[in-house]
């Protein structure tokens, strides 16, 4: 077997200098290639930025941003609103049960007991429901739904498993009716 070496160099070094210099064309291809890639997109950028730039000074530059172009964004705007709605509720009715448990001079209905302050604690168990159900609502870890939801939507997964089922399902109904 024939051994090369670098004149004046010991053997380790010429490998090691060896491999550096493959790495070393092996990296100037990639950059060649990715030149060829970028270079037409980073001489194309200036004249976009100077394009730009002028229809900002100009007062020319507008956006189109739509907020509610996708489900996901309507169903989190919709849950906060719904939250902050009940939180609203839940708020104004123990303001409202405070006030008719501290009133006076109402009938009774009960010893002890008049018909404000049972309106009163009525209201009161009716808010702690609705608050704890908007706090359980922001403390529950949220899964995102797969296929759609909503009105008109099946109450079952949208998955394969149910449409490979059926054929089967609808042969055992037959094979049940047609034994009776």
């Amino acid at each position: 077997m024939a051994e090369t070496r670098l004149a004046g160099v010991p053997q380790h070094q010429g490998a090691r200098r060896r491999a550096g210099v493959v790495a070393r064309d092996r990296l100037e291809r990639v950059q060649d290639g990715a030149h060829r890639v970028v270079a037409p997109r980073v001489h194309a950028e200036p004249r976009r930025a100077d394009q730009i730039s002028a229809a900002l000074a100009g007062g020319r530059l507008t956006t189109n941003l739509r907020l509610f172009s996708d489900r996901h964004d309507v169903q989190v705007v919709a849950t906060l609103v719904n939250q902050a709605v009940l939180a609203l509720i839940g708020v104004a009715l123990g303001g409202m049960s405070v006030i008719m448990l501290l009133a006076h001079g109402s009938p009774a209905v009960a010893r002890g007991i008049s018909l404000l302050q049972l309106f009163g604690y009525a209201g009161l168990f009716l808010s702690v429901t609705l608050l704890l159900r908007v706090v359980l609502e922001v403390l529950r870890p949220r899964q995102p739904s797969p296929g759609r939801t909503g009105p008109g939507s099946p109450p079952w997964p949208a998955t394969d498993g149910w449409r490979q089922a059926w054929p089967s399902v609808i042969k055992g109904l037959r094979t049940a009716f047609t034994r009776m």
